[in-house]
């Protein structure tokens, strides 16, 4: 039995790491890094604030999996398609995914954007499933 890619290889061939997306209380934010980063071989990929959506932002990734978890008392606040990302995709060229993305029939819910840090836009696989791309912005656009 042959199976199909979950997404096309045009998409796939620019993801550089994924990431597990979480939402949590800002309270979480020092319990989750500390224990995965003591218990899972982890280190902190990135941290910032993002003051327009209320949010703090930390990386962590760990040979055994990364997360990219978003750290909010005020989850509800977020679009729907916020709360519905459920991997993020570090790629080399976010437009160049999104365009392959619609070329493929799947809804574009983010056009490409800045976050404080990075490029980022989505799609979405199915209802509920959505598809984070972000591209890492030089530390010098900051």
């Amino acid at each position: 039995m042959s199976s199909t890619p979950l997404v096309p290889t045009d998409i796939t061939a620019h993801v550089k790491s994924t990431y597990f997306r979480v939402i949590l209380p800002r309270s979480e934010e020092k319990p989750l890094t500390q224990r995965y980063t003591d218990n899972l071989n982890g280190r902190v990929a990135y941290a910032f604030d993002w003051p327009a959506i209320d949010t703090r932002v930390v990386g962590l990734e760990s040979p055994y999996g990364n997360v990219s978890a978003m750290f909010t008392d005020d989850p509800e606040s977020f679009d729907q398609w916020r709360k519905d990302t459920k991997v993020m995709f570090e790629v080399d060229d976010v437009p160049a995914v999104l365009e392959a993305a619609e070329r493929h029939g799947l809804k574009i819910v983010q056009k490409l954007g800045r976050t404080p840090v990075a490029m980022q836009g989505r799609f979405e696989l199915v209802p509920g499933f959505v598809v984070e791309l972000i591209m890492f912005l030089p530390s010098g656009e900051n």
